[in-house]
């Protein structure tokens, strides 16, 4: 890093803050950190995260309380050498209901972070909303002028997760300005084992449903493109970057951080029902039913040239990869769940699984291609 706080290489001396670290991404970094030695404190409110996400070790220990609560940033922070913060309202559906309350979390939380953490390196988890609507055609770099206008069209005009993600970036650009050291990363569509379908993800949500026979219900004509990164790269992708001094300098300390190729939403469901060997109905929903006032993006494709030029060349899990995983992943959560003596571990906890169940047999439920949401 750019200061004496370097904690390159990581060791077993340093202990890292890590909000929200309770959630899906949050759990696989906080069992990378771990294996490292590092101590790691997680604050948490555990709203959407769980407990099961953690690793039991007595390196990590769970705070459980609001970035909203000064006093809770400040017992997680104290004495560590790097904040990662993450905490975010997840997922487009529950962004939709509680737009105030996304947008809050990411600005206010955001600046209690910033203001209760002792001065401490900061890595903040923005989002690619902030790049608004978009077009077909063109890749999100981060030197594009991205305005809170622009964020704000992508909330539908309310103020709300991408103009959040906006206000989080600009405490982090005043925080950098006073010479602190600052990361803001860009993730796009991150995904893999342990995401929860319960707030509409869209490929957990697909592979439960066509794993128990139901109808994939998609927006539009399902023809709209993601890049899905798997979350096991994305987490190495973040160890590199915290030991890149370059990273850290101001120019090149905003970075996007997402697979560079895309795939239509109906495109994923096929190859979903291929891997699982089921047939299921497409069944589409006009997105503005769903979301009223709102657009869907078309497209969303990260440039992925800075961060490749910061940590070199990345190779990323390719989409049936990941798929196998997931379908994987949800058949032992359904093998395990049947025992009567299970024990909740990695997002299998008795009432997300109950709230999914519920999700499946609905037939309207709606799945949420924005993924970017890390909480």
């Amino acid at each position: 890093m750019v200061n004496d706080n370097s904690i390159s290489p990581l060791t077993p001396r340093h202990t890292i803050a890590i909000t929200g670290g309770a959630g899906f991404i949050g759990g696989h970094l906080v069992r990378r950190l771990v294996v490292t030695g590092v101590r790691v404190n997680v604050l948490d409110d555990l709203s959407t995260g769980s407990e099961g996400n953690l690793p039991d070790s007595n390196l990590v220990t769970l705070i459980k309380g609001s970035v909203l609560d000064p006093s809770a940033v400040k017992q997680s922070t104290h004495g560590t050498c790097l904040v990662i913060h993450m905490a975010s309202v997840v997922g487009m559906r529950l962004a939709t209901e509680e737009p105030r309350y996304a947008f809050s979390v990411s600005k206010n939380g955001s600046q209690c972070v910033a203001d209760n953490s002792f001065n401490t390196p900061l890595l903040l988890f923005s989002s690619s909303s902030v790049y608004g609507l978009g077009n077909d055609s063109m890749m999100m770099r981060e030197d594009i002028s991205v305005t809170r206008d622009i964020a704000l069209l992508y909330d539908g005009g309310v103020e709300g997760y991408a103009t959040g993600k906006w206000e989080l970036e600009r405490v982090g650009i005043d925080a950098m300005n006073t010479g602190r050291d600052v990361i803001i990363i860009r993730p796009f569509n991150i995904v893999g084992p342990g995401q929860s379908s319960a707030y509409g993800m869209v490929l957990p949500s697909f592979v439960r449903r066509i794993l128990r026979g139901l109808p994939v219900i998609v927006h539009d004509d399902g023809c709209q493109t993601r890049s899905f990164g798997d979350v096991e790269t994305f987490i190495e992708i973040v160890m590199r970057l915290i030991r890149t001094s370059n990273a850290w300098k101001s120019g090149y300390n905003i970075i996007n951080v997402g697979q560079p190729e895309l795939i239509s939403i109906k495109q994923l469901a096929l190859i979903v029902m291929a891997e699982v060997e089921r047939n299921v109905p497409l069944e589409y929903v006009a997105y503005n039913q769903v979301f009223p006032g709102k657009t869907d993006v078309r497209a969303r494709l990260p440039d992925d040239a800075h961060l490749t030029s910061l940590i070199g060349n990345i190779k990323w899990k390719n989409i049936r990869e990941i798929v196998r995983e997931c379908i994987h992943h949800e058949l032992s959560v359904q093998q395990t769940s049947r025992k009567p003596s299970a024990s909740n571990t990695f997002d299998n906890n008795e009432a997300k699984v109950a709230r999914a169940d519920q999700n499946d047999l609905k037939p309207s439920t709606i799945v949420d291609p924005e993924d970017e949401t890390v909480s």
